[in-house]
């Protein structure tokens, strides 16, 4: 399996001091948060690949670990999603209906216990879906909102249901994807991040 080493920039506090060699810090707090991040997820779509229509999007996507989250339902970390409006939509969402929510079981957010802890399991999956209640090309973004580790990402892969497979360069931010989505298909992704 092709593995693409990602490394990036780490910044716990203001004080450079708290960071010392092989990326280890000496501050509580530092040592909480070193290994938290946060990664936007954006799904655009031209309804039926026609410019005469107006673009519609699903921006306000979330996947990350942090410190205090679990791998269940966390009030404060994981978010439904929101129910589309009228008109046309493309929805992207993280499904949990193992997490047995009185609401629902599509979540825009998505944030998992910090991997870290488990010397055993450096490993982070999680499964998205897209879908419109339109046919047309649908493009994925991905944005890094919160900082990530220095050299703590030894590979990203991004499956999707079709078979094929993505491997992401050295920056997050430069993934980028585009798939023909079906009126009211789910077109499944899993997205897998190892850890050094």
């Amino acid at each position: 399996m092709f593995q693409s080493l990602i490394i990036f920039l780490l910044q716990c506090d203001s004080n450079p001091d708290l960071i010392i060699s092989e990326n280890q810090c000496i501050d509580l707090n530092c040592q909480e948060n070193i290994n938290n991040f946060l990664i936007k997820i954006t799904a655009r779509m031209q309804p039926y690949d026609n410019q005469n229509f107006e673009e519609i999007s699903d921006t306000e996507n979330y996947l990350g670990v942090h410190f205090n989250a679990t791998n269940e339902y966390d009030s404060e970390y994981d978010i439904l999603e929101s129910p589309n409006g009228p008109g046309n939509w493309v929805s992207l969402y993280f499904p949990h209906d193992d997490w047995g929510h009185p609401l629902g079981d599509k979540f825009t957010k998505d944030v998992k216990s910090n991997v870290f802890l488990d010397m055993n399991n450096k490993v982070a999956e999680w499964t998205f879906i897209v879908e419109s209640n339109i046919y047309g090309t649908v493009d994925l973004s991905f944005q890094t909102i919160d900082e990530y580790c220095y050299d703590c990402i030894k590979s990203i892969q991004l499956f999707s249901e079709d078979g094929d497979y993505f491997t992401a360069d050295m920056n997050m931010d430069n993934i980028s994807i585009s798939r023909f989505l079906q009126q009211n298909q789910l077109l499944s992704f899993n997205l897998i991040i190892e850890f050094n």
